[in-house]
């Protein structure tokens, strides 16, 4: 049975005041965090790693890459940060249809890219370096759960998830927003 074994690493804490010239890259701590998520990593036998095109998770993806070895690596625009379906009990306004058709487009194609396991008997091992409500949103999706209510999952800068989904249908969430590599200094969800 074919297994795809899927990391899912949000990126390191990052300058969010907007009048700073350097707001959306990292900072000092968050490239810290990179650095020992992918020393982390190093021995999971990643095959690729995919990444947003923000500049927060091209920073991570590529110090990560440190420790990962030389890697294929793909800079996809379909893994940016978005805002996913509120429910309507949230209290949150509704969105035009328009801006939700989108949303749910481009996440029906990330889960037809990532979640579907090989044939046969192989494993594959995939990196995906993105943002926190795009992996809360894909991990509902994953499980099949109300995706709706991805807003109520926490998510840490660097912070790993797990899934394995086997080509005889289950999808397993292994771990979810693991940080148990970061010592509590350099835990943050900024």
């Amino acid at each position: 049975m074919g297994t795809r074994v899927l990391y899912l690493v949000r990126h390191g804490q990052y300058v969010t005041e907007e009048q700073r010239r350097n707001c959306g890259q990292l900072t000092a701590l968050g490239r810290r965090q990179a650095r020992r998520t992918g020393k982390r990593l190093a021995s999971a036998q990643i095959e690729t790693v995919y990444h947003s095109d923000m500049p927060r998770a091209v920073e991570t993806a590529e110090l990560m890459a440190a420790s990962l070895g030389k890697l294929p690596t793909h800079r996809m625009r379909t893994l940016r940060e978005l805002l996913p379906p509120f429910p309507t009990r949230a209290g949150k306004p509704p969105r035009p249809r328009k801006e939700l058709a989108e949303i749910r487009a481009v996440t029906a194609s990330l889960t037809k890219k990532f979640f579907t396991a090989p044939g046969g008997k192989r494993c594959r091992v995939d990196l995906i370096v993105a943002h926190g409500n795009l992996i809360r949103y894909l991990v509902r999706l994953a499980m099949q759960d109300s995706a709706v209510d991805w807003w109520k999952m926490g998510s840490s800068n660097c912070g790993v998830t797990r899934i394995d989904i086997q080509s005889s249908g289950p999808v397993f969430l292994i771990q979810y927003n693991d940080i148990g590599h970061l010592p509590a200094s350099m835990q943050s969800m900024m």
